[in-house]
């Protein structure tokens, strides 16, 4: 078919070019068809057909643009302009090439003169937006976008633009719930609540209360922490619980975490790695534990993730000498399908934390998976089970489940 336009153009006659109409119409074709070269080919013929056509000028400027020829293309608009000033295509063909040149405040001023002419254009203000984002005037960005959605509703950059720029939720609000069965006992609960805010790009505060019902007690945990961002990829947070233990969970807690994440440039199987070291003190009615947990998280390629952690956990209980037990943990999760992901865990180690069930020291093994699924409006469901084989042949199963929206 190529062959035959290019054919049919070069036998016609002198005095019988196509009409503007007729080369428009064949460029299109052309570019529809992803056939540049010959597009190119074609707009040079209509130039040499009619050196002063403008049109035929910003055409040729167009299939350079798409060439990634941009300081011709650039060149084109620019005689477009200096012949019409006022010409709205060519001052935003012009811009979206300054935007790619990060010549952002020149490329803002030429769509202002176009949206003038032509306010009812959604093309420009979406070309307006991508600039105002470009900046970092996400406000002034979602305006223009949102104005090109008004103009032409069913525009799939106007919405994109428009999702882009809205300002993220800064709270998160979660309601969660969790059952303990256990082979020696009586069975237990929990249930919790919390609120995140992120208060801005490098404040965030946490705040939760927890419910417990196991062994007879009825216990009451307040968490409270702040998490401080001094740059990209850093958070440092610090907190601590209060307490009604009811000889259950611990009368008070303090904490410490330094979180640091690196990216790997090039194409490597590891893209980044987050480094993890948290520090974790717990007062007991009968016993005091600081647990030491340095840990290291893998991004892998298709969003998979692989997180490694040991703990250190010294206990000290009343007419005994301290003493230091180890245990480690791994996490593997990955995607299932859009907004859907899974999780498998295991941990091993020699335990001694001095919650009702687990006085003393003794071995365990856990196995463990989990999902999360998020939702549109910002909403998610999570949920997770272990089972827990310790030493004394005796057993713990678990199953949690949250959910949690944001707002």
């Amino acid at each position: 078919m190529l062959w035959l336009v290019l054919t049919a153009i070069a036998a016609l006659p002198t005095g019988a070019f196509p009409t503007d109409n007729d080369w428009v119409s064949q460029v299109r074709t052309l570019l529809d068809a992803g056939n540049m070269q010959v597009a190119l080919h074609v707009t040079e013929k209509w130039m040499a057909a009619a050196p002063n056509d403008m049109d035929a000028v910003g055409w040729h400027g167009r299939v350079l643009l798409r060439l990634d020829r941009l300081r011709e293309a650039g060149a084109e608009f620019r005689r477009v302009l200096a012949a019409y000033p006022n010409d709205t295509d060519a001052q935003l063909d012009l811009a979206s090439i300054l935007r790619r040149q990060n010549q952002l405040e020149d490329a803002l001023e030429l769509l202002r003169q176009a949206h003038a002419t032509d306010p009812k254009r959604e093309d420009v203000l979406v070309e307006e937006g991508r600039v105002l984002r470009s900046l970092g005037r996400m406000r002034d960005a979602h305006e223009a976008f949102e104005q090109a959605r008004l103009l032409a509703p069913d525009d799939a950059e106007a919405r994109e633009g428009v999702d882009s720029t809205a300002e993220p939720p800064r709270q998160e609000f979660h309601l969660g719930t969790e059952i303990d069965l256990f082979n020696y006992t009586a069975d237990a609960g929990e249930f919790d609540t919390g609120l995140k805010t992120d208060w801005n790009a490098r404040w965030v505060t946490y705040f939760e209360v927890s419910y417990w019902d196991r062994f007879g007690g009825r216990a009451e945990r307040n968490l409270g922490q702040l998490t401080f961002k001094p740059m990209a990829h850093t958070a440092i947070t610090a907190g601590g619980t209060w307490n009604h233990d009811d000889g259950v969970i611990p009368r008070s807690e303090a904490f410490f975490e330094l979180d640091r994440g690196a990216t790997i440039p090039g194409r490597h199987f590891v893209r980044g790695i987050e480094f993890n070291y948290h520090q974790h003190w717990y007062w007991f009615s009968t016993a005091r534990v600081l647990a030491l947990t340095p840990s290291a998280i893998f991004y892998l390629p298709r969003d998979w993730m692989f997180q490694i952690g040991v703990t250190a956990a010294r206990s000290s209980f009343s007419g005994l000498a301290p003493g230091w037990q180890p245990s480690g943990q791994a996490k593997l999760t990955f995607p299932i399908r859009p907004r859907l992901s899974g999780n498998l865990f295991y941990a091993v180690g020699s335990e001694d934390f001095a919650l009702a069930d687990q006085i003393g020291r003794f071995a365990a093994r856990t196995w463990g998976a989990g999902f999360r699924r998020d939702f549109a409006r910002h909403e998610y469901l999570s949920g997770y089970g272990f089972f827990q084989d310790r030493s004394q042949a005796r057993t713990q199963a678990t199953c949690g489940f949250a959910y949690g929206v944001r707002f």
